[in-house]
Protein backbone atom coordinates (compact mmCIF):
# COMPACT_ATOMS: atom_id res chain seq x y z
CA UNK A 1 0.00 0.00 0.00
CA UNK A 2 1.36 3.47 -1.22
CA UNK A 3 0.41 6.74 0.56
CA UNK A 4 -2.82 6.66 2.82
CA UNK A 5 -6.11 9.33 1.10
CA UNK A 6 -6.34 11.00 4.45
CA UNK A 7 -3.15 12.16 6.14
CA UNK A 8 -2.26 14.98 8.10
CA UNK A 9 0.48 18.00 7.59
CA UNK A 10 3.51 17.07 8.84
CA UNK A 11 5.30 19.28 11.96
CA UNK A 12 8.91 19.99 12.22
CA UNK A 13 10.37 17.89 15.03
CA UNK A 14 7.57 14.86 15.42
CA UNK A 15 8.23 11.17 16.50
CA UNK A 16 6.89 8.73 14.80
CA UNK A 17 4.62 7.21 17.14
CA UNK A 18 2.86 10.59 17.43
CA UNK A 19 2.92 10.56 13.31
CA UNK A 20 1.30 7.35 13.63
CA UNK A 21 -1.37 8.30 16.40
CA UNK A 22 -2.61 11.15 14.47
CA UNK A 23 -2.92 9.14 11.03
CA UNK A 24 -4.92 6.53 13.09
CA UNK A 25 -7.01 9.96 14.58
CA UNK A 26 -7.29 11.21 11.07
CA UNK A 27 -8.57 7.65 9.42
CA UNK A 28 -11.11 7.20 12.23
CA UNK A 29 -9.30 4.05 13.88
CA UNK A 30 -8.17 3.50 17.09
CA UNK A 31 -4.47 3.42 17.59
CA UNK A 32 -3.93 -0.24 18.26
CA UNK A 33 -6.16 -1.57 15.18
CA UNK A 34 -4.61 1.22 12.86
CA UNK A 35 -0.83 -0.27 13.23
CA UNK A 36 -1.99 -3.76 12.96
CA UNK A 37 -3.82 -2.78 9.37
CA UNK A 38 -0.93 -1.07 8.24
CA UNK A 39 1.42 -4.17 8.91
CA UNK A 40 3.65 -2.33 11.69
CA UNK A 41 4.45 -4.02 14.74
CA UNK A 42 3.46 -1.50 17.79
CA UNK A 43 6.92 -2.82 19.42
CA UNK A 44 9.47 -1.85 16.39
CA UNK A 45 7.24 1.44 15.80
CA UNK A 46 8.14 1.92 19.54
CA UNK A 47 11.83 0.90 19.36
CA UNK A 48 12.65 3.01 16.14
CA UNK A 49 13.18 0.27 13.87
CA UNK A 50 13.92 1.22 10.13
CA UNK A 51 11.56 -0.68 9.02
CA UNK A 52 8.95 0.38 10.75
CA UNK A 53 9.86 4.04 10.09
CA UNK A 54 10.23 3.72 6.29
CA UNK A 55 6.52 1.54 6.22
CA UNK A 56 5.21 4.78 7.84
CA UNK A 57 6.98 7.22 5.98
CA UNK A 58 5.83 5.66 2.89
CA UNK A 59 1.67 5.92 4.03
CA UNK A 60 2.11 9.31 5.01
CA UNK A 61 4.71 10.98 2.69
CA UNK A 62 6.83 12.16 5.44
CA UNK A 63 10.27 12.10 4.95
CA UNK A 64 11.58 8.97 6.30
CA UNK A 65 15.30 10.85 7.52
CA UNK A 66 13.68 13.12 9.30
CA UNK A 67 11.69 10.70 11.08
CA UNK A 68 14.31 8.71 12.31
CA UNK A 69 15.97 11.41 12.85
CA UNK A 70 13.32 12.82 15.64
CA UNK A 71 12.54 9.31 16.81
CA UNK A 72 14.73 7.60 19.17
CA UNK A 73 16.45 4.33 18.34
CA UNK A 74 16.15 1.80 21.34
CA UNK A 75 18.88 -0.96 21.12
CA UNK A 76 19.49 -4.23 23.32
CA UNK A 77 21.94 -3.80 26.17
CA UNK A 78 19.59 -0.71 27.60
CA UNK A 79 20.54 1.60 25.09
CA UNK A 80 19.06 4.30 22.71
CA UNK A 81 19.82 6.64 20.28
CA UNK A 82 18.81 10.53 19.26
CA UNK A 83 20.04 12.08 16.41
CA UNK A 84 23.49 10.54 16.43
CA UNK A 85 23.86 10.78 20.69
CA UNK A 86 23.52 7.80 22.90
CA UNK A 87 21.62 7.82 25.94
CA UNK A 88 20.30 4.65 28.76
CA UNK A 89 17.04 3.39 27.54
CA UNK A 90 15.67 5.29 30.50
CA UNK A 91 16.53 8.66 29.81
CA UNK A 92 14.58 8.37 26.31
CA UNK A 93 11.57 6.23 27.59
CA UNK A 94 10.13 7.21 30.58
CA UNK A 95 6.45 6.88 31.68
CA UNK A 96 5.99 10.77 31.33
CA UNK A 97 5.06 12.82 28.56
CA UNK A 98 6.37 16.56 27.94
CA UNK A 99 5.63 19.27 26.30
CA UNK A 100 5.96 22.86 25.49
CA UNK A 101 2.55 24.67 25.68
CA UNK A 102 3.15 27.37 23.45
CA UNK A 103 4.26 24.57 20.41
CA UNK A 104 0.98 22.66 21.40
CA UNK A 105 -1.35 25.13 20.62
CA UNK A 106 0.18 26.14 17.19
CA UNK A 107 -0.36 22.09 16.49
CA UNK A 108 -4.16 22.22 17.21
CA UNK A 109 -4.17 25.52 15.24
CA UNK A 110 -3.21 23.58 11.79
CA UNK A 111 -6.07 21.90 9.61
CA UNK A 112 -6.64 18.16 9.97
CA UNK A 113 -3.99 18.12 12.40
CA UNK A 114 -5.86 15.50 14.05
CA UNK A 115 -3.91 16.77 17.63
CA UNK A 116 -0.71 17.90 18.53
CA UNK A 117 2.85 16.42 18.08
CA UNK A 118 5.06 15.15 20.43
CA UNK A 119 9.12 16.67 19.85
CA UNK A 120 11.44 13.67 19.91
CA UNK A 121 14.09 15.92 21.74
CA UNK A 122 10.94 16.28 24.14
CA UNK A 123 11.46 12.83 25.49
CA UNK A 124 15.03 13.61 26.04
CA UNK A 125 14.90 14.30 30.16
CA UNK A 126 17.64 16.86 30.20
CA UNK A 127 15.75 18.93 27.58
CA UNK A 128 13.22 21.45 29.97
CA UNK A 129 12.35 24.13 27.90
CA UNK A 130 11.37 25.28 24.60
CA UNK A 131 14.36 27.28 22.70
CA UNK A 132 11.74 29.22 20.10
CA UNK A 133 9.58 30.11 23.29
CA UNK A 134 11.70 30.05 26.13
CA UNK A 135 8.72 27.55 27.81
CA UNK A 136 9.51 24.85 30.16
CA UNK A 137 8.31 21.72 29.05
CA UNK A 138 5.16 20.72 31.31
CA UNK A 139 4.01 17.21 32.26
CA UNK A 140 1.14 16.39 29.57
CA UNK A 141 0.12 12.62 30.96
CA UNK A 142 1.72 9.51 32.53
CA UNK A 143 0.57 5.96 31.00
CA UNK A 144 2.84 2.62 32.15
CA UNK A 145 1.61 1.08 28.97
CA UNK A 146 3.70 2.06 25.84
CA UNK A 147 0.44 1.90 23.52
CA UNK A 148 -1.83 4.16 25.80
CA UNK A 149 1.65 6.68 26.50
CA UNK A 150 2.11 6.54 22.85
CA UNK A 151 -1.35 7.02 21.25
CA UNK A 152 -0.66 10.80 22.13
CA UNK A 153 -4.06 11.82 19.61
CA UNK A 154 -6.29 10.17 22.07
CA UNK A 155 -4.58 11.50 24.79
CA UNK A 156 -5.07 15.23 23.64
CA UNK A 157 -8.47 14.17 23.06
CA UNK A 158 -8.61 13.39 27.01
CA UNK A 159 -6.69 16.44 27.50
CA UNK A 160 -9.24 18.69 25.72
CA UNK A 161 -12.25 17.18 27.79
CA UNK A 162 -10.46 18.53 30.99
CA UNK A 163 -10.25 21.64 29.42
CA UNK A 164 -6.07 21.32 29.42
CA UNK A 165 -5.62 25.04 28.05
CA UNK A 166 -7.30 26.58 31.54
CA UNK A 167 -4.43 24.84 33.39
CA UNK A 168 -1.82 27.09 34.96
CA UNK A 169 1.06 27.69 32.26
CA UNK A 170 4.68 27.28 33.25
CA UNK A 171 6.23 30.65 32.98
CA UNK A 172 9.00 31.35 30.59
CA UNK A 173 12.24 31.82 31.39
CA UNK A 174 15.50 32.68 29.46
CA UNK A 175 17.11 29.46 28.18
CA UNK A 176 20.29 29.13 29.88
CA UNK A 177 23.76 28.43 28.12
CA UNK A 178 23.16 24.77 28.92
CA UNK A 179 19.88 24.66 27.06
CA UNK A 180 21.53 26.13 24.02
CA UNK A 181 24.20 23.98 24.23
CA UNK A 182 22.34 21.05 24.96
CA UNK A 183 20.13 21.59 22.32
CA UNK A 184 22.60 22.94 19.73
CA UNK A 185 24.25 19.43 20.20
CA UNK A 186 21.42 17.48 19.20
CA UNK A 187 20.78 19.18 16.61
CA UNK A 188 24.45 19.40 15.16
CA UNK A 189 24.74 22.61 15.28
CA UNK A 190 28.39 24.15 14.10
CA UNK A 191 29.15 26.40 17.27
CA UNK A 192 32.70 27.81 19.36
CA UNK A 193 33.82 24.18 20.95
CA UNK A 194 34.09 24.02 24.93
CA UNK A 195 35.90 21.28 26.64
CA UNK A 196 32.38 19.55 27.66
CA UNK A 197 32.28 18.82 23.40
CA UNK A 198 35.21 16.43 24.01
CA UNK A 199 33.12 13.90 25.35
CA UNK A 200 29.39 12.34 25.14
CA UNK A 201 26.38 14.59 25.55
CA UNK A 202 24.93 11.98 27.72
CA UNK A 203 27.81 11.58 30.13
CA UNK A 204 28.67 15.88 29.83
CA UNK A 205 25.07 16.79 30.69
CA UNK A 206 24.63 14.28 34.06
CA UNK A 207 27.97 15.51 35.04
CA UNK A 208 26.83 18.87 34.42
CA UNK A 209 23.80 18.28 36.53
CA UNK A 210 25.32 16.30 39.88
CA UNK A 211 28.68 19.41 39.78
CA UNK A 212 25.63 21.97 39.49
CA UNK A 213 23.60 20.00 42.60
CA UNK A 214 26.65 19.64 44.60
CA UNK A 215 27.27 23.26 44.41
CA UNK A 216 24.31 24.72 45.24
CA UNK A 217 24.05 22.53 48.17
CA UNK A 218 26.54 25.77 49.61
CA UNK A 219 22.60 27.54 50.19
CA UNK A 220 20.07 24.40 49.69
CA UNK A 221 21.41 21.25 51.40
CA UNK A 222 21.92 18.31 49.32
CA UNK A 223 18.92 16.45 51.10
CA UNK A 224 15.98 18.97 50.03
CA UNK A 225 14.47 18.30 46.84
CA UNK A 226 14.12 21.06 44.16
CA UNK A 227 10.43 22.00 43.55
CA UNK A 228 9.50 21.36 39.88
CA UNK A 229 10.01 24.54 38.55
CA UNK A 230 13.59 24.72 39.77
CA UNK A 231 14.84 21.17 38.66
CA UNK A 232 17.29 22.48 35.48
CA UNK A 233 19.02 24.79 37.70
CA UNK A 234 21.61 22.58 38.47
CA UNK A 235 22.22 21.94 35.24
CA UNK A 236 22.86 25.40 34.44
CA UNK A 237 24.79 25.93 37.34
CA UNK A 238 27.58 22.94 36.84
CA UNK A 239 27.46 23.65 32.70
CA UNK A 240 28.72 27.82 33.58
CA UNK A 241 31.39 26.32 36.25
CA UNK A 242 32.75 23.99 33.31
CA UNK A 243 32.50 26.72 30.47
CA UNK A 244 35.91 27.49 31.11
CA UNK A 245 37.49 24.24 30.79
CA UNK A 246 40.09 22.21 33.49
CA UNK A 247 41.69 24.67 35.03
CA UNK A 248 38.20 26.73 35.96
CA UNK A 249 37.02 23.42 36.93
CA UNK A 250 39.65 22.62 39.42
CA UNK A 251 39.42 25.80 40.85
CA UNK A 252 35.65 25.89 41.29
CA UNK A 253 35.81 22.24 42.91
CA UNK A 254 38.81 23.61 45.41
CA UNK A 255 36.58 26.50 45.81
CA UNK A 256 33.56 24.48 46.60
CA UNK A 257 35.20 21.78 49.23
CA UNK A 258 36.43 24.53 51.07
CA UNK A 259 32.56 25.94 51.55
CA UNK A 260 31.42 22.65 52.40
CA UNK A 261 33.62 21.68 55.21
CA UNK A 262 36.95 20.00 55.93
CA UNK A 263 38.75 17.11 54.47
CA UNK A 264 37.13 14.56 57.42
CA UNK A 265 34.08 14.65 56.08
CA UNK A 266 35.22 12.83 53.14
CA UNK A 267 34.72 13.25 49.37
CA UNK A 268 31.72 11.59 49.21
CA UNK A 269 29.93 14.36 51.88
CA UNK A 270 31.05 17.30 50.15
CA UNK A 271 30.56 16.53 46.47
CA UNK A 272 26.91 14.19 47.60
CA UNK A 273 25.64 12.45 44.02
CA UNK A 274 28.25 13.49 41.93
CA UNK A 275 30.79 11.20 44.15
CA UNK A 276 28.15 8.41 44.15
CA UNK A 277 27.50 8.95 40.28
CA UNK A 278 31.16 8.56 39.76
CA UNK A 279 31.91 5.84 41.86
CA UNK A 280 29.47 3.11 40.61
CA UNK A 281 30.95 -0.33 39.86
CA UNK A 282 30.74 -0.97 36.99
CA UNK A 283 30.84 2.86 35.99
CA UNK A 284 29.68 2.95 32.36
CA UNK A 285 32.46 4.12 30.04
CA UNK A 286 31.29 7.26 28.72
CA UNK A 287 31.87 8.57 32.33
CA UNK A 288 35.40 7.47 33.26
CA UNK A 289 36.67 10.90 31.73
CA UNK A 290 35.04 12.48 34.75
CA UNK A 291 36.08 9.82 37.17
CA UNK A 292 39.99 10.03 36.10
CA UNK A 293 39.15 14.09 36.44
CA UNK A 294 37.39 14.28 39.62
CA UNK A 295 39.71 11.22 41.37
CA UNK A 296 42.87 13.56 40.20
CA UNK A 297 41.49 16.38 41.51
CA UNK A 298 40.80 14.95 45.18
CA UNK A 299 44.29 13.29 44.85
CA UNK A 300 45.96 16.72 44.27
CA UNK A 301 44.09 18.76 46.94
CA UNK A 302 43.11 16.27 49.69
CA UNK A 303 45.13 15.23 52.85
CA UNK A 304 43.62 11.65 52.84
CA UNK A 305 45.31 8.35 54.37
CA UNK A 306 44.46 4.62 55.14
CA UNK A 307 41.20 4.68 55.91
CA UNK A 308 39.56 6.89 53.88
CA UNK A 309 38.02 5.85 50.15
CA UNK A 310 38.52 7.73 46.53
CA UNK A 311 35.89 7.12 44.87
CA UNK A 312 35.35 3.87 46.32
CA UNK A 313 38.80 3.51 46.21
CA UNK A 314 40.93 2.81 48.91
CA UNK A 315 43.90 4.97 50.43
CA UNK A 316 46.60 2.65 50.73
CA UNK A 317 49.15 5.08 51.56
CA UNK A 318 49.24 8.88 52.48
CA UNK A 319 50.19 10.86 49.71
CA UNK A 320 49.46 14.23 51.09
CA UNK A 321 49.20 16.00 54.96
CA UNK A 322 47.46 19.22 55.57
CA UNK A 323 49.29 21.70 58.02
CA UNK A 324 46.32 20.14 60.21
CA UNK A 325 46.49 16.60 59.72
CA UNK A 326 50.21 17.10 59.95
CA UNK A 327 49.45 18.62 63.46
CA UNK A 328 47.41 16.03 64.91
CA UNK A 329 50.33 13.65 64.09
CA UNK A 330 52.96 15.41 65.59
CA UNK A 331 50.78 16.40 68.55
CA UNK A 332 52.35 20.14 67.66
CA UNK A 333 50.57 23.47 67.35
CA UNK A 334 49.25 23.93 63.80
CA UNK A 335 50.99 27.41 63.76
CA UNK A 336 54.53 25.77 64.91
CA UNK A 337 53.70 22.95 62.16
CA UNK A 338 53.13 25.78 59.30
CA UNK A 339 56.08 27.86 60.34
CA UNK A 340 58.37 25.03 60.33
CA UNK A 341 57.43 24.23 56.74
CA UNK A 342 57.45 26.77 55.27
CA UNK A 343 60.92 27.74 56.23
CA UNK A 344 61.82 24.28 54.95
CA UNK A 345 60.43 25.11 52.02
CA UNK A 346 58.10 22.34 52.10
CA UNK A 347 54.74 24.02 51.60
CA UNK A 348 53.63 24.99 48.54
CA UNK A 349 53.32 28.95 47.90
CA UNK A 350 48.93 28.06 46.96
CA UNK A 351 48.70 25.60 49.33
CA UNK A 352 50.52 28.05 51.98
CA UNK A 353 47.26 30.63 50.96
CA UNK A 354 44.16 27.86 52.20
CA UNK A 355 42.95 26.92 55.60
CA UNK A 356 45.19 24.62 57.75
CA UNK A 357 42.77 21.64 56.86
CA UNK A 358 43.27 22.82 53.25
CA UNK A 359 47.02 23.13 53.34
CA UNK A 360 48.92 19.91 51.77
CA UNK A 361 52.07 19.34 51.19
CA UNK A 362 53.72 16.12 49.93
CA UNK A 363 53.68 13.60 52.80
CA UNK A 364 57.03 11.85 51.90
CA UNK A 365 59.00 15.20 51.28
CA UNK A 366 58.39 15.99 54.57
CA UNK A 367 58.70 12.93 56.47
CA UNK A 368 62.06 13.68 57.74
CA UNK A 369 61.14 17.20 59.60
CA UNK A 370 57.80 15.82 60.97
CA UNK A 371 59.65 12.78 63.22
CA UNK A 372 62.73 15.51 64.02
CA UNK A 373 59.61 18.40 65.52
CA UNK A 374 57.11 15.12 66.96
CA UNK A 375 56.75 15.53 70.53
CA UNK A 376 56.21 12.28 72.60
CA UNK A 377 53.62 12.25 74.82
CA UNK A 378 52.39 11.24 78.10
CA UNK A 379 50.57 8.23 78.51
CA UNK A 380 47.69 10.85 79.43
CA UNK A 381 47.76 12.73 76.43
CA UNK A 382 48.18 9.53 73.81
CA UNK A 383 45.12 8.55 75.10
CA UNK A 384 43.19 11.65 74.50
CA UNK A 385 45.29 12.19 71.55
CA UNK A 386 43.98 8.57 70.03
CA UNK A 387 40.83 8.71 71.42
CA UNK A 388 42.21 5.21 73.82
CA UNK A 389 40.77 3.96 76.88
CA UNK A 390 43.47 3.48 79.91
CA UNK A 391 43.05 -0.39 79.77
CA UNK A 392 43.37 -0.19 75.45
CA UNK A 393 46.38 1.62 75.86
CA UNK A 394 47.81 -0.63 78.48
CA UNK A 395 47.40 -3.44 76.21
CA UNK A 396 48.54 -1.82 73.16
CA UNK A 397 51.96 -0.83 75.20
CA UNK A 398 52.34 -3.53 77.33
CA UNK A 399 52.50 -6.88 75.05
CA UNK A 400 50.83 -5.68 71.94
CA UNK A 401 52.01 -3.25 69.15
CA UNK A 402 53.09 -0.94 70.44
CA UNK A 403 55.15 -2.64 73.08
CA UNK A 404 58.77 -1.61 71.31
CA UNK A 405 58.16 2.22 70.96
CA UNK A 406 57.34 2.98 74.27
CA UNK A 407 60.09 4.92 75.79
CA UNK A 408 61.40 4.38 79.39
CA UNK A 409 59.88 7.58 80.75
CA UNK A 410 56.19 6.04 79.72
CA UNK A 411 55.77 8.47 76.88
CA UNK A 412 55.09 7.24 73.13
CA UNK A 413 55.27 8.89 70.08
CA UNK A 414 52.38 9.91 68.35
CA UNK A 415 54.02 9.42 64.89
CA UNK A 416 54.39 5.59 66.12
CA UNK A 417 50.85 5.32 67.28
CA UNK A 418 49.15 7.22 63.80
CA UNK A 419 51.28 4.32 61.70
CA UNK A 420 49.65 1.59 63.91
CA UNK A 421 46.32 2.98 63.19
CA UNK A 422 46.92 3.37 59.42
CA UNK A 423 47.72 -0.38 59.24
CA UNK A 424 44.77 -1.22 61.09
CA UNK A 425 42.47 1.06 58.79
CA UNK A 426 44.18 0.12 55.58
CA UNK A 427 40.77 -0.90 53.18
CA UNK A 428 38.23 0.26 55.87
CA UNK A 429 34.90 1.10 54.42
CA UNK A 430 34.03 4.72 54.94
CA UNK A 431 31.18 4.89 57.59
CA UNK A 432 29.43 7.81 58.46
CA UNK A 433 26.30 6.28 60.37
CA UNK A 434 27.63 3.14 61.93
CA UNK A 435 24.27 0.85 61.24
CA UNK A 436 23.51 -2.83 61.29
CA UNK A 437 26.18 -5.01 62.60
CA UNK A 438 29.04 -2.56 62.93
CA UNK A 439 30.39 -2.22 66.51
CA UNK A 440 33.27 -0.30 68.43
CA UNK A 441 36.41 -2.40 69.08
CA UNK A 442 35.39 -2.78 73.21
CA UNK A 443 32.37 -3.47 71.47
CA UNK A 444 33.60 -6.13 69.88
CA UNK A 445 36.16 -7.70 72.66
CA UNK A 446 32.93 -7.88 74.87
CA UNK A 447 30.75 -9.90 72.34
CA UNK A 448 33.43 -12.51 71.64
CA UNK A 449 34.82 -12.25 75.05
CA UNK A 450 38.17 -11.41 74.40
CA UNK A 451 40.88 -8.87 75.12
CA UNK A 452 40.82 -5.50 72.83
CA UNK A 453 44.59 -6.49 71.78
CA UNK A 454 43.16 -9.80 70.33
CA UNK A 455 40.63 -7.35 68.28
CA UNK A 456 43.52 -5.89 66.93
CA UNK A 457 45.26 -9.12 65.94
CA UNK A 458 42.09 -10.23 64.37
CA UNK A 459 41.86 -6.97 62.37
CA UNK A 460 45.87 -7.92 61.06
CA UNK A 461 45.27 -11.55 60.29
CA UNK A 462 41.84 -11.03 58.35
CA UNK A 463 39.79 -13.12 60.53
CA UNK A 464 37.88 -10.07 61.08
CA UNK A 465 37.55 -9.10 56.96
CA UNK A 466 35.60 -6.22 56.80
CA UNK A 467 36.96 -2.99 58.24
CA UNK A 468 35.63 0.44 58.58
CA UNK A 469 35.76 4.36 59.74
CA UNK A 470 33.40 5.79 61.58
CA UNK A 471 33.61 9.84 60.16
CA UNK A 472 32.98 11.31 63.29
CA UNK A 473 35.15 9.93 65.23
CA UNK A 474 39.36 10.36 65.51
CA UNK A 475 42.05 7.90 66.69
CA UNK A 476 40.99 4.45 67.82
CA UNK A 477 37.77 5.37 68.66
CA UNK A 478 37.21 5.60 64.52
CA UNK A 479 37.74 1.62 64.45
CA UNK A 480 34.24 -0.56 63.24
CA UNK A 481 34.20 -4.06 63.20
CA UNK A 482 31.36 -5.96 61.24
CA UNK A 483 31.61 -9.10 63.50
CA UNK A 484 28.11 -10.33 61.23
CA UNK A 485 31.13 -10.71 58.32
CA UNK A 486 32.87 -13.60 59.77
CA UNK A 487 30.77 -16.83 59.95
CA UNK A 488 31.15 -18.40 63.49
CA UNK A 489 30.47 -22.09 64.37
CA UNK A 490 26.78 -22.61 63.11
CA UNK A 491 26.30 -19.16 62.60
CA UNK A 492 26.58 -18.82 58.31
CA UNK A 493 26.82 -15.62 56.88
CA UNK A 494 24.69 -14.52 54.02
CA UNK A 495 26.30 -14.26 50.35
CA UNK A 496 25.11 -10.66 49.99
CA UNK A 497 27.08 -10.04 53.24
CA UNK A 498 30.33 -11.58 51.96
CA UNK A 499 30.24 -10.22 49.09
CA UNK A 500 30.06 -6.44 50.66
CA UNK A 501 33.10 -7.45 53.53
CA UNK A 502 35.02 -8.21 50.12
CA UNK A 503 34.28 -5.42 47.49
CA UNK A 504 32.64 -7.62 45.13
CA UNK A 505 29.09 -5.88 43.82
CA UNK A 506 26.25 -7.86 45.28
CA UNK A 507 24.66 -9.04 41.47
CA UNK A 508 28.19 -10.48 40.80
CA UNK A 509 29.02 -12.53 44.02
CA UNK A 510 24.86 -13.90 43.93
CA UNK A 511 25.50 -14.71 39.94
CA UNK A 512 28.89 -16.21 41.14
CA UNK A 513 26.82 -18.64 43.60
CA UNK A 514 24.12 -19.43 41.05
CA UNK A 515 26.75 -20.74 38.89
CA UNK A 516 28.13 -23.12 41.89
CA UNK A 517 31.98 -21.56 41.57
CA UNK A 518 32.04 -22.29 45.31
CA UNK A 519 30.47 -24.04 47.65
CA UNK A 520 26.91 -22.61 49.77
CA UNK A 521 23.86 -23.90 50.84
CA UNK A 522 20.46 -22.27 51.11
CA UNK A 523 18.42 -21.54 54.47
CA UNK A 524 15.59 -19.52 55.13
CA UNK A 525 15.58 -15.77 54.79
CA UNK A 526 15.04 -13.98 57.86
CA UNK A 527 13.21 -10.67 56.28
CA UNK A 528 11.27 -12.39 53.56
CA UNK A 529 9.84 -15.85 52.54
CA UNK A 530 11.70 -18.60 50.80
CA UNK A 531 15.43 -19.44 51.15
CA UNK A 532 18.41 -17.42 50.48
CA UNK A 533 22.42 -18.63 49.59
CA UNK A 534 24.39 -18.76 52.89
CA UNK A 535 27.96 -19.43 53.08
CA UNK A 536 30.00 -21.45 56.38
CA UNK A 537 32.98 -20.79 57.45
CA UNK A 538 34.52 -23.84 55.49
CA UNK A 539 33.07 -21.97 52.38
CA UNK A 540 34.23 -18.86 52.78
CA UNK A 541 37.75 -20.93 53.63
CA UNK A 542 37.13 -22.60 50.08
CA UNK A 543 36.82 -19.21 48.15
CA UNK A 544 40.02 -17.57 50.16
CA UNK A 545 42.01 -20.94 48.67
CA UNK A 546 40.87 -20.39 45.30
CA UNK A 547 39.70 -17.00 45.08
CA UNK A 548 40.49 -13.03 45.86
CA UNK A 549 38.29 -10.02 44.85
CA UNK A 550 39.64 -7.07 42.94
CA UNK A 551 39.44 -4.93 46.15
CA UNK A 552 41.41 -7.62 48.40
CA UNK A 553 43.72 -8.37 45.76
CA UNK A 554 45.05 -4.61 45.73
CA UNK A 555 45.62 -4.38 49.26
CA UNK A 556 47.30 -7.85 49.39
CA UNK A 557 49.95 -6.44 46.98
CA UNK A 558 50.13 -2.92 47.89
CA UNK A 559 48.65 -1.29 44.47
CA UNK A 560 46.13 1.14 43.54
CA UNK A 561 44.00 0.33 41.53
CA UNK A 562 45.82 2.27 38.50
CA UNK A 563 48.68 0.08 39.13
CA UNK A 564 46.63 -2.93 39.62
CA UNK A 565 45.08 -2.43 36.55
CA UNK A 566 48.38 -2.41 34.85
CA UNK A 567 50.00 -5.53 35.91
CA UNK A 568 46.35 -7.35 34.82
CA UNK A 569 46.60 -5.68 31.80
CA UNK A 570 50.69 -6.65 30.87
CA UNK A 571 49.85 -10.02 32.01
CA UNK A 572 47.21 -10.59 30.10
CA UNK A 573 45.21 -11.75 34.17
CA UNK A 574 41.52 -11.78 33.38
CA UNK A 575 39.05 -12.59 36.03
CA UNK A 576 37.11 -15.74 36.34
CA UNK A 577 35.11 -16.66 34.27
CA UNK A 578 31.31 -14.94 34.21
CA UNK A 579 33.30 -12.44 36.69
CA UNK A 580 34.07 -8.89 37.12
CA UNK A 581 35.51 -8.66 40.43
CA UNK A 582 36.82 -11.91 41.17
CA UNK A 583 40.23 -13.53 40.31
CA UNK A 584 41.46 -17.12 40.68
CA UNK A 585 44.40 -17.06 42.90
CA UNK A 586 46.66 -19.21 40.86
CA UNK A 587 46.35 -16.41 38.36
CA UNK A 588 47.62 -14.15 40.60
CA UNK A 589 50.03 -15.65 42.91
CA UNK A 590 52.64 -14.31 41.60
CA UNK A 591 51.71 -10.16 42.22
CA UNK A 592 50.31 -11.42 45.54
CA UNK A 593 53.71 -13.15 46.42
CA UNK A 594 55.56 -10.24 45.68
CA UNK A 595 54.34 -8.23 48.63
Amino acid sequence: MSKLGLTVPPIKGETAFSLASRLAARNGVDFSEFLRDMGISHRALFDGTDAALYRLAELSDADAADLRRNTPQFEAGGRASLRGHVFPAVALRGAGIRGCRDCLEEDLGREHSEGAAIRGVWLLLQVTICLRHGRPLEPLWTEAQPIRRCDSAARFLELGDHDWKSLPIAEKREPTTFDIWLQERLEGKTRRPIWLDEFSLHAASLFCAELGRAAIATKLPKWKKLAPEDLWRPSSVGFDLCQSGEAGLLAALTQLQQMMGKPEDGPKKIFGNLHEMLAADPLPSELAPFRDFLRHHIETTWPLGPGEEILGEPVLKRRLHSVASAARATARPVAEVRSNLIAAGLLPEGSAKLPDEWAVFYADQAGALLAQIALNLSEKEFRQAFGLTGEFLDQLAASGPLASTRHADGSLNPMQGQALLDDLLCGAETVYVPMHHWTDIPTAARHLNCRLVEIIEMIRDGRLPRIGRHVQRQGFASILVDLASRPAGENPISGELFAVSQGIPKSEMLSFLHREMMTSRFAASPRAAGERRVLTSDDVAGFHRDFISYRKLGLAAGLDWAQLDAFLDENAVAPAAGCRRIYRRRDVSTLIAQR
